[in-house]
């Protein structure tokens, strides 16, 4: 009898085993069949391009570079035959036609299958084209001044659209590099031409400020940082070129200080606007804002500075500080209002706070002399001191006992050797 009862609850446990697992089968089937049905998450989807990133990024980046690299050196190769055997006309016209014949490429690749090959095909088309201007001019004496700033305005034209047609920083960054560099190395090497020619230095700082405002355009809503600073390290070339051209001249001291104040509002619109329109700041706009604020502020100062007389100079430049003072200060008051604080934005009220100070204590020594240095900063630092206090913004309190001080340290140093 025992063992009869064993052997049917055995059964029965079994059945139920059984019916259970059929029923965990039924559902995990249904699962699976919506589960097929929908589409990757986000997460899936990042977990499989990681995956492959470094098979694409070998594969697709760094091989197509290469390819474009190895080609640029298969025509220099064959550009070396073509010196010893072609007239200087021909040889340009022939590097030009390449130029096109890789754009047009890469155009056709484009268009059927947006790649990283295509556009580098691009890329490498638009630095061609600078290269015969740049060999027009240089190299082969074909070209005017003129004429080179008219086909590198045209060359920056079509690297611009086909930057915005690809929508990528590659193209861009050529475009940047052959916008600048050839113009570049023409003020290196031209001194004697920007003598001669009286247009050469409007008509180049116009061409560059328009190319630092395409580029601005260009790049102000995407995260291509790569090309503005291109755009911007070229730019401050070119802010040094016309400077040392105008002060050869001496007449055309006016015109470097006007395009140094348009270069510098230019390059400081870029992460300022991002600020007063309360968009969230990278790391890489507050670089920019540092090394705008200190290149525009030795151009600016030393261009003004030799415009005028020494005591006029002076004060210019004492104005110029006041003006630099209060943009930097509505900017900390963008910033310190705004809800963003991350690490970007902290750096960026740092960065704003600190050249707020600095240019404000640089107005009165410029101004006035330094003898009222101490004074001027000790008024500074306690106006800082309170208003900080009462509003408890911790960075300005600091800044403003800093300025207290400095009066007194400088105060006994002059008083001790004058």
């Amino acid at each position: 009898n025992l063992k009869k009862e064993f052997e049917q609850k055995r059964e029965n446990l079994e059945k139920y085993s059984n019916e259970q697992f059929d029923n965990l089968r039924q559902t995990n089937n249904k699962i699976g069949e919506k589960l097929k049905d929908e589409p990757l998450s986000d997460t899936e989807k990042n977990a499989s391009l990681k995956q492959k990133s470094l098979e694409s990024f070998i594969g697709l980046n760094v091989l197509s570079k290469a390819g474009i690299l190895l080609f640029i050196i298969g025509i220099i190769l064959v550009g070396r035959y073509a010196y010893l055997h072609m007239s200087d006309l021909f040889k340009c016209l022939l590097i030009y036609i390449l130029g096109g014949v890789l754009v047009a490429i890469g155009e056709i690749f484009y268009k059927k299958e947006k790649n990283v090959f295509s556009t580098a095909l691009i890329s490498g088309g638009v630095s061609v084209l600078y290269a015969a201007t740049a060999s027009g001019y240089f190299a082969f004496d074909i070209f005017s001044a003129r004429l080179t700033f008219v086909i590198c305005i045209i060359v920056t034209a079509v690297a611009i659209l086909l930057s915005m047609q690809t929508k990528n920083q590659i193209v861009c960054t050529f475009a940047s590099l052959g916008g600048y560099l050839p113009v570049v190395v023409l003020y290196l090497i031209s001194f004697g031409k920007a003598a001669s020619d009286n247009m050469f230095l409007p008509v180049s700082s116009a061409y560059f400020c328009l190319l630092a405002i395409v580029v601005f355009i260009m790049t102000y809503n995407k995260k291509w940082y790569a090309a503005q600073f291109i755009s911007f390290a070229l730019h401050i070339t070119a802010v040094g070129g016309i400077g040392a051209c105008a002060w050869a001249l001496k007449y055309a001291l006016p015109l470097s200080a006007v395009f140094s104040i348009v270069s510098f509002i230019i390059y400081l619109a870029m992460p300022s606007g991002k600020i007063i329109l309360n968009k969230k700041l990278e790391t890489e706009d507050t670089v920019l804002l540092s090394l705008n604020t200190v290149t525009g502020a030795i151009s600016i100062g030393v261009t003004l500075y030799h415009c005028f007389e020494r005591m006029v100079a002076n004060r210019v430049v004492g104005i110029v500080f006041l003006v630099f003072a209060f943009l930097y200060i509505i900017l900390f008051s963008k910033i310190n209002k705004s809800e963003n604080k991350d690490s970007a934005s902290k750096f960026a009220t740092i960065i704003s706070s600190f050249s707020a100070l600095v240019f404000s204590m640089l107005i009165v020594p410029y101004m006035f002399g330094l003898k009222y240095a101490p004074i001027a900063w000790a008024i500074e630092g306690a106006i800082l001191a309170i208003f900080s206090i009462k509003k408890r913004i911790f960075i300005s309190e600091i800044a403003g006992f800093f300025c207290i001080l400095l009066s007194l340290a400088f105060g006994i140093y002059y008083n001790s050797t004058n």
